[in-house]
């Protein structure tokens, strides 16, 4: 497609498309992720995942083309099993670089699934979900001077999430006793702390003061809640209604609110229950219910929310409650940046080939 598309954007149009494409193959798996862009909107990344393999797109956004793939095929258990998550795309400790290069190009906070990459203090530093020697789930965890240990007797560890200032890295694991904690881990090779309370935490981030932000599971008295850790004593700071629904949260990129989602209702009936927080003085600003919201998408440090509904998308004012829907099913990054004030969004249906990468504009979305 010619970049006519992208001019179309500001006729004041809530939504257009800047790049689209057909693959060559459907593709498999997770499909197609749009990893994000650039600091001012002109390239972009997509990792499209195929049979047997997986390929990462750099996509010029202004001129509405691709400059490059760099495509990985699985071909050898042995690196499948050292770079993990990674892998096919990472086979050796050169692709790993290439990757954290491509990786220093994506704006926003950098929360691939299964990867987190900390650029801050004395980084790079990259860590990364892989299986352990005893068939287990692990995290490899890897700085300038090489790799750093997690503390012995974990047989099974999650989500890496390093803060922003890149010293710290928190995830979530078990060992002996055989119960899932958060740990936080100083990257200069300090001992790691647990936080206990918080079970196997489905989500967590770190927020502009670089306090940690943990959504708990588990069956105790705060299970499902969003909560603070404060000098490694974790406080919940809003619950759901229910304990026992599913629960998610969501940061804005700059670190300065937080948004907790759980279900209400069954079925088409099913709501999506909202509730901000303010991460500066832990206060709750807005609570919404969004009748056909389905998935927190991005948040925007003014309050304005994306949501995956049913087969659309909603742009939701979180201060009004005002709510305006966009016409297609959208995704947004997993880098969540935002371009003067506009999101770039993924449009892809799973059984298709067809690929386009949209911008939206929430304020436009509201007005009209």
């Amino acid at each position: 497609m010619t970049a006519w598309w992208f001019a179309l954007a500001w006729a004041g149009a809530p939504m257009s498309a800047a790049w689209t494409t057909t693959l060559p193959a459907a593709p498999s798996g997770d499909g197609v992720e749009l990893l994000g862009v650039d600091a001012e909107g002109r390239h972009g990344w997509l990792q499209v995942h195929e049979e047997g393999a997986r390929s990462l797109w750099q996509v010029d956004l202004r001129r509405a083309r691709v400059d490059g793939v760099w495509r990985g095929e699985a071909s050898d258990s042995a690196a499948g099993w050292r770079w993990g998550a990674l892998y096919p795309l990472v086979q050796s400790a050169e692709e790993l670089q290439r990757l954290l290069l491509v990786r220093g190009h994506i704006a926003g906070v950098g929360r691939w699934p299964r990867l987190s990459v900390a650029t801050e203090g004395d980084g790079p530093w990259v860590a990364w979900e892989r299986p352990t020697r005893a068939g287990g789930d692990g995290i490899a965890l890897r700085g300038p001077d090489g790799p750093l240990t997690l503390p012995e007797g974990l047989y099974a560890a999650y989500r890496p999430r390093f803060d922003r200032a890149g010293e710290r890295v928190a995830y979530t694991a078990t060992g002996r006793p055989t119960r899932y904690r958060v740990f936080v881990q100083p990257l200069d090779g300090g001992e790691a702390e647990a936080i206990d309370g918080l079970g196997h935490a489905s989500w967590f981030e770190w927020d502009r003061q670089d306090r940690l932000w943990v959504l708990s599971s588990g069956d105790g008295a705060d299970a499902g809640c969003l909560h603070v850790v404060h000098d490694g004593v974790s406080r919940p700071v809003a619950c759901p209604e229910d304990p026992t629904t599913t629960t998610m949260a969501l940061m804005d990129p700059e670190g300065g609110l937080v948004v907790m989602g759980w279900y209400r209702g069954e079925g088409v009936d099913t709501a999506l229950e909202v509730v901000a927080v303010r991460t500066a003085d832990e206060r709750e600003v807005a609570r919404r219910s969004l009748p056909e919201g389905r998935l927190l998408q991005a948040l925007r440090h003014d309050g304005r929310l994306v949501v995956g509904a049913l087969d659309s998308t909603d742009v939701v004012d979180l201060s009004t409650g005002e709510m305006a829907r966009l016409p297609d099913d959208l995704r947004a990054p997993v880098s969540v940046h935002w371009v003067d004030g506009r999101l770039p969004m993924l449009q892809h249906r799973s059984w298709t080939k067809d690929v386009t990468v949209v911008w939206v504009d929430p304020d436009e979305a509201l007005a009209r």
